[in-house]
């Protein structure tokens, strides 16, 4: 087959998942006066968050070569937040922690790229520590824009937002559309919400396996090795580990790629969309941990994610350049021009011309190694073990 028929195919199968998709959201929440008027409750309380800059950002990424990176496309940045509020004294006891009003750093980020044409969409990650150019502010690690937008704008969650997304978009010279925030809770609360999630673990995780080099636990994980259904605190303990998970942060992030990839895959069986209770706890479970930008619709968002269920993405890295110690900490080495090569071949389809190498490694360290942009491992596409 030419890469014209193969072009074809792949938009055939966009299509033929958006297609299966649109149909169980049309049988579900228009086929009864119920389930509609549970959904537009649903997507009235969800918190608005005005967080896209309201005008492009300042540098390179203004220029015609970023136009043309992004054309038609739709980028939605997806942030994961340590925020606690609104859990319940049992939710806490249950996670082993406590209320902290205010606090969040945005421990997980992720660009999901979805084409005008109906290709394969892509989601690309970026690890926390990765030592960037934050504007007005200097370099640091990329999980401080947030914080030190919320600084500027005087205690406003919206400069902290605005600020990540400008940082991202002149490091990738992609715009950021649309923005999503999920709280801490919401793996805990979404995964208890469908019954759990299946996961496949190479090996067992637990207090010894996730222990700092004093011999403390981190994330509070149990899980034997093989096949399972997590919930609730395991579900929540299995995305945040990095100790003791090769490639450290890296390692994380491959882990929440295939616990997304599973959760989705779960939302988008028969099974639980034509359940009514579980639809009512699973919209539940969104609006009380979700925060979005005023122009993103939930029911376009959800139908995007269900590509997902088809295994119609690919998830990718930003690449870095080795690791090292300075005032900002331990951090993640970047090179800006090399991200940006990276971004437009994930989003254009074609192979990079950044070497794929092996992860940093997870302790801190001084000496440099290399670490680049990978896609999905079979196992985020074929539901096998990971580690």
């Amino acid at each position: 087959m030419g890469d014209r028929g193969r072009t074809q195919r792949r938009r055939q199968i966009g299509t033929a998942g958006r297609i299966v998709c649109g149909v169980l959201a049309v049988a579900v929440l228009v086929g009864s006066g119920w389930a509609w008027a549970t959904y537009r409750s649903f997507a009235a309380k969800i918190v608005r968050i005005d967080a896209i800059p309201p005008t492009p950002t300042a540098g390179p990424s203004t220029s015609a070569a970023h136009k043309d990176l992004d054309g038609k496309d739709q980028n939605i940045l997806i942030v994961g937040n340590d925020s606690r509020d609104g859990a319940t004294p049992a939710e806490l006891a249950d996670l082993g922690t406590t209320a902290d009003p205010g606090a969040s750093n945005t421990d997980t980020m992720m660009v999901l790229h979805v084409p005008s044409d109906g290709s394969r969409a892509s989601v690309i990650s970026f690890p926390r520590d990765s030592y960037v150019a934050i504007p007005g502010h200097g370099m640091g690690k990329l999980n401080s824009a947030y914080s030190l937008g919320v600084q500027d704008a005087k205690g406003d969650p919206a400069g902290g937002y605005r600020l990540l997304i400008r940082t991202l978009s002149a490091l990738t010279g992609l715009t950021i559309d649309h923005f999503v925030s999920v709280g801490l809770l919401g793996f805990y609360r979404i995964s208890n919400a469908i019954g759990g999630v299946p996961v496949c673990l190479l090996h067992a995780q637990n207090a010894q396996t996730d222990a700092d080099e004093y011999g403390s636990g981190y994330s509070g994980i149990d899980l034997k090795a093989g096949w399972q259904t997590i919930q609730g605190k395991q579900a929540l303990a299995f995305v945040r580990q990095r100790h003791g998970v090769p490639g450290g942060d890296l390692g994380r992030i491959n882990r929440q790629h295939y616990f997304l990839s599973q959760a989705i895959k779960k939302i988008a069986s028969a099974g639980t969309l034509l359940h009514p209770a579980t639809i009512t706890k699973l919209l539940n479970a969104v609006r009380s941990s979700v925060e979005m930008d005023p122009r993103l619709d939930p029911l376009s968002l959800l139908t995007e994610l269900g590509e997902m269920s088809a295994g119609n993405i690919t998830f990718s890295d930003m690449p870095t350049d080795g690791s090292t110690i300075n005032s900002a900490g331990w951090v993640f080495l970047v090179n800006p021009a090399q991200v940006k090569v990276a971004v437009a071949a994930i989003i254009r389809k074609r192979p990079s011309s950044v070497a794929t190498a092996a992860p940093a490694p997870a302790a801190p360290t001084s000496s440099r190694s290399t670490a680049s942009s990978h896609p999905t491992t079979p196992a985020q596409n074929t539901g096998q073990c990971i580690d």
